[in-house]
């Protein structure tokens, strides 16, 4: 199997350290997708927005970290007060 000459690029960035997306916060990327996913962390507007409880993101991978609250088993108790974390 051959990579596509995108994916063999983008793969070369790992050996070479290059990092040509910038980010007005400092931060670089060697891909456009880790770009634009973090690009979102800056943005005011919040469209994922949780159906169980209502909460709202910015960041798809944020939004979908915060619904497996609502499913995960909550195997750690605080013995304090009694509250369940799933991790």
């Amino acid at each position: 199997l051959q990579p596509t000459s995108s994916s063999l690029r983008k793969h070369e960035t790992t050996h070479t350290g290059e990092q040509p997306y910038k980010c007005k916060c400092g931060k670089a990327f060697s891909d456009l997708f880790s770009f634009q996913s973090h690009e979102t962390t800056h943005s005011e507007e919040e469209p994922y927005e949780c159906k169980e409880c209502g909460k709202a993101f910015s960041s798809f991978k944020y939004f979908c970290r915060h619904e497996r609250t609502h499913s995960e088993e909550k195997s750690y108790e605080c013995q304090i007060c009694g509250q369940s974390f799933s991790r």
